[in-house]
């Protein structure tokens, strides 16, 4: 039979490790997989908004924004990732999901970080390794990371139960192995 994990966070990171290795997983739903990484089009997006957030301006006035530094530190944490080739890691886990041919939707809630902010960003990251075929992203801006009202976790559930519906319905006998 058929098996569709869902996970948020490092639930969501957990699900993209082990589905390759279980052929019984058809399909993962993941909400805001860290695998994901910031990419030129991120940083131009981000630094387009700096300049309209007060906080940037307040602290350019009280002399306490150390822009340089701030960047240069978050640049080579993301680079670094405590000496392992981050990039290298998600792009593999990101292979082994096109190479095992899970769909997946991939769930962007407005997280406090914002670490993703456009639609492609993830085909964009990691172009060439057919991800467009088996990833839908859904970006979703009014709900954030932890669902905390009724509204954010009902659409959370419709956009699951939806999308669980098309897969399902692909497969051969509907689904009903």
């Amino acid at each position: 039979s058929s098996v569709i994990l869902i996970g948020a966070c490092r639930g969501a990171s957990e699900g993209l490790r082990y589905a390759p290795k279980d052929p019984r997983v058809r399909g993962l739903v993941l909400i805001d997989p860290p695998e994901l990484l910031r990419t030129v089009v991120w940083h131009v997006r981000r630094c387009m908004l700096l300049p309209i957030r007060p906080v940037v301006w307040w602290k350019a006035l009280m002399g306490k924004y150390r822009m340089w530094h701030n960047a240069l530190s978050r640049v080579e944490a993301g680079l670094e990732g405590g000496g392992i080739d981050l990039k290298r890691a998600y792009r593999d886990t990101w292979q082994h999901i096109a190479a095992a041919e899970v769909d997946c939707l991939l769930m962007i809630t407005s997280g406090h970080s914002r670490p993703y902010s456009y639609r492609r960003q993830l085909f964009d990251a990691f172009p060439g390794l057919g991800l467009k075929e088996h990833v839908q992203p859904l970006m979703m801006p009014a709900v954030d990371h932890t669902f905390s009202t009724a509204a954010a976790r009902k659409s959370v559930l419709l956009a699951i139960v939806e999308w669980v519906e098309r897969t399902l319905s692909c497969e051969p006998n509907g689904g009903q192995e």
